[in-house]
């Protein structure tokens, strides 16, 4: 008998109830710092000169031609800083000597995006490895490496675990590459920052209804404004999602509610604090698809059809509170901390099937978890230094930052099925729930891993066109799992290194600079997957390095940036040869970045790019016929191009639309099969528009995958089907 979860209680039409009450309590009620001026007229705050950048937004009119702001649609997305740079803090983007994209507010907004996939699939450096709806665990490939949400960051503090939402996000913040100096232990890809709405002094509210395809419905507030006079504000995004989605026997219900409070205790005593939850269950996950050595993948399965069960689900509770401060001592010295604290419980049925003959037929297997937790503590201390060696200035940081990370489990954590029935592609078979138990004994700790890491970063500016940063970040990582019926450790390591870099940059002109990067890295090691033979066996840690060069120029409202790279490090894989999966040999990926933001014209906003690499195994002693092959699911090319184009005859009407192509993929570790190439496109187009007291209004639509392009997305997916999406947008 399936357990009943006891971790998740609200009901869907509870929530959507919440919801709308919250939403209209808020647009009904005044602000609570607004003050009257001479005339009785209510007027906000004036800001203060020490106000940081983000309460100097505010409201913005809507206009045929808005004036243009940093990573608004007016600039093309354009933005000039990155909020955090690791331990180093906020720094401009073209000064970086790193590649960095950014996805900032707006063009979440305009995407329409509620899932990470949906910038994934446009951001021009990264590409979708596992969606969304396959259990609320996005991955993504940055640079031919996996990237899993267990590295991702949330306000540049490690938080591990899935990113269900983005509509509370000001800004996602991509870093390609190695960033170990910046992080401690990361994967050598690269790493994702999202970053939380900040309050704003200004009073802001701003309602969307829509839907994010299929039959879906979703109502989203996002508000903010003064608490009292210019000391105290905040932010607060609620948003309910439910509704079949362009997938059959699919259906999402998500709640999430998001809020900040800035408070400015003294004009250099600045306290953030954050705190967020959602609950979401998507029911109809996708599956896996596994194919036996020497069968090919063969006709795409229709993606708009569900090639699993119909009682497969995910459900995720999440529950988060963070806490930031930075003190401005003197003009000399800053200090910067951060702290979060979060618990995440998990639960589900996933399906994994497995091509075994090239017949036409696969079987299916279904993993039926009970719900699991994570209790995650992460944290950061940091002090900069500004001063003066002759004509040389620094600003010297000294750090720490680490994450604490528990998982519990019932000792029977999960059932594993082979379930019965004539599976045939050419037509999804559906088949009752077979009798399963788990979730009926002790709740019990199963695994538990530590990050330390203790960083000193000199940036040194020698003159206007020359500056170098140098630095080192001890890293440490403490991995152990228990056996859940003894409670005795099953596995552990501790690993520790010295991690350097080294970075050069060079400024030709103001608008154009150069640079050269060295850095090395340490990242946990991976987990044997459940169709290896040794499966849930971890690997000892990894060590990696990377090489890159490149260049970043303001041509006119556009950035374009350029970057040569070389990564190397540990290969792991399933050896086709014994199905267990190991580490050995090296993989290394050589190639070219290059990506363009902004606006090209007074009326064409341009966000794309292309990569180019080489990326092989080397030196792999337990089976040398390995040395030269591709890693599985890496593309040799891929490129992007988005595009918005505004219509003068037509103010306020603005097209946009995209294409994306990736090259063909190996499929297998041996390289004896090969996907073909994918190309898909959008269209869209949002129209501005005011209305009653003249509060701006927008209307947007996307069609994402226009000509419904069926295809593998990698050796185990499929592709998404089109997907439509409207919204209504209107702002108070």
């Amino acid at each position: 008998m399936k357990m009943a979860s006891n971790s998740f209680k609200a009901d869907g039409r509870e929530r959507w109830v919440i919801t709308a009450l919250l939403l209209v309590s808020l647009m009904t009620a005044p602000a609570l710092a607004e003050e009257k001026n001479e005339d009785g007229n209510v007027s906000s705050p004036a800001i203060k000169d020490k106000q940081p950048p983000e309460y100097q937004l505010g409201a913005v009119e809507v206009k045929a031609k808005r004036q243009a702001r940093e990573g608004g649609a007016e600039s093309g997305y354009k933005v000039e800083k990155v909020t955090g740079v690791g331990l180093l803090g906020e720094m401009k983007l073209q000064d970086t000597p790193y590649s960095i994209s950014v996805i900032p507010q707006e063009f979440i907004e305009n995407l329409q995006a509620s899932t990470p996939d949906s910038l994934f699939r446009v951001n021009p450096t990264t590409l979708i490895n596992q969606p969304q709806d396959r259990g609320n665990q996005p991955y993504v490939m940055m640079r031919g490496f996996k990237v899993d949400n267990f590295q991702t960051r949330e306000n540049g503090i490690l938080i591990g675990s899935s990113m269900a939402n983005v509509e509370d996000k000001e800004r996602v913040e991509f870093l390609s590459g190695l960033s170990g100096f910046l992080y401690g232990p990361a994967y050598p890809g690269g790493m994702i920052n999202y970053v939380l709405k900040s309050p704003t002094l200004a009073p802001q509210k701003n309602i969307t209804l829509g839907t994010y395809g299929g039959s879906t419905h979703y109502i989203h507030g996002d508000f903010g404004g003064p608490i009292y006079k210019d000391k105290l504000a905040y932010r607060l995004n609620l948003v309910g999602h439910e509704g079949d989605t362009a997938v059959d026997f699919q259906s999402v219900n998500r709640f999430l509610a998001s809020g900040a409070i800035d408070w400015h205790i003294t004009s250099n005593l600045l306290l953030q604090v954050d705190a967020s939850y959602h609950d979401y269950k998507i029911n109809g996950t996708v599956p896996a698809w596994t194919f036996n050595s020497g069968i090919k993948h063969a006709s795409v399965p229709d993606p708009e059809k569900l090639w699993a069960q119909k009682y497969g689900f995910t459900r995720e509770e999440r529950a988060k509170v963070g806490t930031n401060l930075t003190w401005e001592l003197n003009d000399k010295f800053t200090v910067r901390t951060g702290l979060a604290y979060q618990t995440l419980t998990r639960e589900g049925t996933i399906f994994t099937n497995t091509v075994a003959a090239n017949n036409g037929t696969y079987t299916e297997k279904a993993t039926i978890w009970a719900p699991w937790k994570y209790y995650v503590t992460s944290g950061y201390a940091a002090l900069d230094s500004t001063f003066s060696t002759g004509p040389v200035s620094h600003k010297m940081t000294l750090g720490f930052f680490g994450r604490h990370h528990e998982l519990k489990e019932y000792q029977d954590t999960a059932s594993v099925l082979t379930l019965s029935g004539a599976f045939s592609f050419s037509n999804p078979v559906y088949v009752a729930e077979p009798a399963h138990s788990e979730g009926t004994r002790n709740f019990v700790d199963s695994g538990l891993t530590e990050n330390k890491n203790f960083m000193i970063g000199d940036t040194v500016t020698i003159n206007d066109s020359l500056s170098l940063l140098l630095g080192v970040n001890y890293a440490q990582i403490v991995s152990k799992t228990y056996d859940r019926e003894t409670g005795a450790t099953k596995a552990s390591y501790e690993k520790d290194a010295w991690v350097p870099s080294l970075s050069l940059v060079y400024k030709v002109v103001p608008q154009v600079s150069t640079y050269f990067t060295y850095t090395e890295g340490l990242e946990k090691g991976g987990t044997a997957p459940a169709t290896a033979a040794n499966k849930g066996e971890t690997m000892a840690p990894l060590s990696s390095r990377q090489y890159e060069a490149g260049a970043k120029a303001t041509v006119g409202g556009t950035l374009l940036t350029l970057a040569l790279f070389t990564i190397e490090k540990a290969f792991e894989y399933t050896d086709p040869a014994d199905k267990a999966y190991k580490q050995d040999g090296r993989q290394v990926h050589k190639g070219l970045e290059f990506s363009a933001t902004g606006r090209v014209t007074s009326n064409l906003t341009v966000l794309g790019g292309f990569t180019l690499m080489q990326a092989k195994v080397t030196k792999n002693a337990s089976n040398t016929a390995l040395e030269g092959k591709t890693p599985v699911d890496v593309p040799q090319q891929f490129a992007k191009l988005y595009l918005e184009y505004d219509i003068d005859a037509v103010p306020g009407l603005t097209l946009t639309g995209g294409a994306y192509f990736t090259g063909k993929q190996a499929a297998d570790t041996m390289n004896t099969e090969y996907l073909p190439n994918i190309v898909t496109g959008d269209i869209g187009a949002r129209y501005q528009f005011k209305i009653y007291q003249d509060y701006p209004m927008i209307l947007r639509l996307n069609i994402s995958n226009v000509s419904n392009e069926t295809y593998w997305l990698n050796s185990s997916y499929t592709g998404a089907p089109l997907t439509a999406l409207a919204s209504a947008q209107i702002k108070f």
